[in-house]
């Protein structure tokens, strides 16, 4: 929509509008569901912290995002920011005092939400990843856990449940990719099967604030930077109420195969308890809520219409297998 030059101008010109903001360089970061630039207002280098020259600008399709929930999400990331000093996104508002801006669209006249949130510093190991890597990101999880435990939402929040009825709205469309052949028969059991062990331990544990709240829910390596000693969180766009534990289990899911597993999930629950506790029996149910990462990804690429995913459901079956022979 803006990968023209000229687009990109408009672009520019729109930001300093909105945000009052200088614009020195816009780079693309992705474009997908939604697009994403890099905003630099300045010469990069910064000394520590959040750089007040950079910054990240989402700007979401027309008609496509609820501007509630959207504004939901930046009230948690301003309540982080807040009360932590956890490294995370820290939203800015636009010149007007909007946390969601909207930009025209260049074709058909209808406007864009976006927001704006200044630059997260780090660095994305998803190949080199150690052991220290994974404590530190089990600190990360435990402080935005006891945040999430003591969070009042103001009114108006609005964010997704990722509970037992979303989870079984996802294993649905997994049984529609199956109809239309977009997943082989053989594997779907397997899913199903994961989708009742997990509601069941929903239904078991119940929604206390000590295991249910706001969730990041989308903490793999690619939406987790390190920075120092610091592991910080990007992405929150699938935040919502949800287990404390589908955090734990999201970071660790796909890893399963690797040698190093039994350590890399040592190393990251141990860092989470320096910070908060994680009693015995919440731990040997990380394994099962694998379930809730597999049907949900699955699930949503049915949804985009993804063909042949023949292949990669061969993949979370087995991962799935081997999480069944971790439950105790």
């Amino acid at each position: 929509m803006w990968a023209t030059r000229e687009g990109r101008e408009k672009l520019i010109d729109q930001v300093w509008s909105m945000y009052g903001l200088s614009v020195s360089r816009m780079k693309l970061l992705a474009e997908g569901q939604n697009t994403t630039y890099q905003v630099d207002t300045a010469p990069a280098g910064s000394s520590g912290g959040l750089d007040k020259t950079r910054y990240v600008l989402k700007i979401h399709p027309p008609g496509k995002a609820d501007i509630q929930e959207v504004w939901s999400e930046l009230q948690w990331l301003v309540a982080l920011n807040r009360d932590t000093d956890l490294l995370v996104p820290h939203p800015v508002p636009t010149a007007g005092g909007k946390m969601v801006g909207e930009l025209p669209a260049m074709k058909n006249g209808k406007t864009c939400p976006c927001h704006l949130t200044r630059w997260v510093p780090g660095r994305q190991l998803a190949k080199g990843l150690r052991l220290l890597h994974f404590e530190r990101l089990g600190k990360l999880m435990a402080g935005l856990h006891n945040h999430a435990e003591t969070f009042q939402p103001p009114s108006g929040f609005v964010r997704p449940r990722w509970d037992a009825a979303m989870l079984e709205r996802w294993m649905e469309l997994i049984r529609q990719g199956e109809a239309a052949d977009l997943i082989p028969s053989k594997y779907v059991p397997t899913f199903a099967l994961a989708t009742r062990r997990v509601k069941a331990l929903m239904r078991e544990m119940g929604e206390g604030r000590d295991i249910f709240g706001m969730i990041h829910a989308d903490l793999g390596d690619s939406n987790c930077l390190f920075h120092g000693t610091q592991a910080g969180a990007i992405d929150f766009e699938l935040c919502g109420f949800g287990y404390y534990l589908s955090d734990i289990a999201e970071s660790l899911w796909g890893l399963q195969h690797m040698p190093e597993y039994p350590d890399i999930r040592q190393a990251l629950i141990a860092g989470y308890r320096q910070v908060r506790p994680l009693p015995e029996r919440q731990e040997r149910c990380v394994a099962a809520f694998a379930g809730l990462s597999a049907v949900t990804t699955i699930g949503f690429l049915v949804r985009q219409e993804r063909h042949d995913l023949s292949h990669l459901t061969a993949q979370f079956a087995r991962h799935l297998e081997q999480a069944f022979s971790e439950e105790v």
